[in-house]
């Protein structure tokens, strides 16, 4: 019997995985995430037909709902079956996707960016874990301010005789010290 490479359990069905018996965050976490793999698994997200697409948003925000977290880019992604990237490309128009599906992709980033305001508003979560999220996937940025005041210069207007009599009334004249 020959030992090859184990097999990668994520190609297996992770419907019917469930997390029951354990309380905490992690695990309120966990479910969800296994939820949401299952989902993918069970339904292929065909980018071209929105209906499928509805659909999976539809499980998204329902998903997210059950378990009180907030909607999210990557979780999206995993309930459509794919990753982070792929989807932003999806919502660009850079691959194709039915125009109506790609609205309504745009239309769930505008939610979950909404959350994030909301949610740094409320005082309900860490504010900076959410600005950093508004940052780092809905293209936010810290505003800077510089103020220029530029000063006009005088101008004093002399004539060729005063400038030389300013300036080299302290000078000393070589041609002088030498006689």
């Amino acid at each position: 019997m020959t030992q090859g490479r184990p097999k990668n359990p994520l190609k297996k069905s992770v419907t019917g995985w469930a997390i029951k018996d354990f309380e905490g965050e992690n695990s309120k976490f966990l479910q969800h995430e296994m939820n949401l793999l299952s989902y993918a698994q069970a339904n292929y997200s065909d980018f071209t037909d929105y209906d499928t697409i509805a659909q999976g948003c539809q499980f998204y925000l329902e998903e997210c709902s059950k378990a009180d977290i907030k909607p999210n880019v990557v979780g999206l992604a995993c309930t459509l079956g794919v990753n982070r990237d792929t989807l932003i490309k999806h919502m660009t128009g850079d691959l194709r996707t039915d125009p109506n599906a790609k609205d309504l992709l745009n239309q769930m980033y505008s939610i979950m960016e909404l959350q994030l305001n909301l949610a740094i508003q409320s005082g309900g979560s860490n504010p900076l874990g959410n600005i950093f999220l508004l940052k780092n996937h809905h293209n936010y940025s810290d505003k800077n301010e510089l103020l220029v005041e530029g000063k006009q210069p005088t101008v004093i207007e002399q004539s060729d005789a005063e400038l030389k009599s300013k300036y080299l009334e302290n000078t000393i004249d070589i041609n002088d010290e030498e006689e």
